[in-house]
């Protein structure tokens, strides 16, 4: 029965949580929670960028990619247990958790429902869901295609073929389903989230991201990085030292990250 078990905590860890780039002597590990119709190769050049002691697996939600032929999850509570429970199989290093925009919502509903603390918590151009009123999953899909090319993360070239708007329509109206009906619980954090935002980002503006601190209890700090909403690409490598200058310390049993 435990061999079973085993197998089966593999198999939904390949589902969710695809470990691309293994490093099994790094005494840390984030998960990295992708944007709106982003999926787990937003973050496939981290592995090499960020230090050597830190092991990238970026979380791949149903729907897209590799799990193309999955149905997307259009509920925040839904797709966060999922995650944990795979984290919750895999207890073998300390590890934190990065959510970018959406991916932010879905990494702290996450959070609830872990048995294990993380080191903590980066939320990066996320809208904090207590003040998000916006019902973009209602827009019909001509509405739906204007705000997904005013967001920003989807290549316009794809929407211009039928089949795969219409796919991308479907992921996004999931996605924003996701957000939009998200009513986040208030927590007392245990571990230090980072809340990082772009100064001239239109979708997640300075005061707007600064709301996360009613949210929790516990110790918040704010980041904030010369770019717009995706400065994941911008300014990556801004993005990424920060990351690293945080996670430099973890418990003594793992001892002392270094910064590459």
């Amino acid at each position: 029965m435990k061999d079973y078990r085993c197998r089966q905590q593999r198999r939904l860890i390949v589902r969710f949580i695809p470990l691309r780039h293994p490093k099994p002597q790094a005494p840390l590990r984030l998960y990295c929670f992708p944007y709106a119709g982003g999926n787990a190769q937003v973050f496939s050049s981290w592995h090499n960028l960020i230090a050597t002691d830190i092991e990238i697996i970026a979380v791949q939600y149903p729907g897209r990619s590799e799990r193309f032929m999955e149905s997307p999850i259009d509920n925040c509570t839904v797709m966060a247990k999922a995650i944990a429970a795979d984290i919750n199989a895999a207890t073998d290093k300390p590890f934190a958790l990065l959510g970018y925009s959406m991916g932010g919502a879905i990494a702290y509903e996450t959070l609830r429902h872990l048995e294990q603390t993380p080191q903590a918590l980066f939320l990066c151009a996320s809208r904090p869901p207590q003040i998000n009123s916006k019902q973009r999953y209602e827009h019909d899909d001509a509405q739906l295609i204007e705000e997904i090319k005013a967001l920003g993360g989807v290549d316009e070239r794809l929407l211009q073929d039928t089949e795969m708007r219409a796919l991308i329509v479907a992921m996004m109206r999931a996605d924003f389903t996701l957000l939009d009906t998200y009513q986040a619980q208030p927590q007392r954090l245990a571990c230090p989230m980072h809340v990082i935002y772009g100064v001239d980002d239109p979708h997640v503006p300075p005061h707007t991201a600064r709301h996360w601190g009613e949210l929790c209890q516990g110790k918040v700090f704010y980041h904030e990085i010369n770019g717009e909403h995706f400065f994941l690409r911008s300014h990556r490598d801004e993005l990424l030292n920060y990351i690293k200058q945080n996670l430099s310390v973890i418990n003594e049993d793992f001892g002392k990250l270094s910064i590459a």
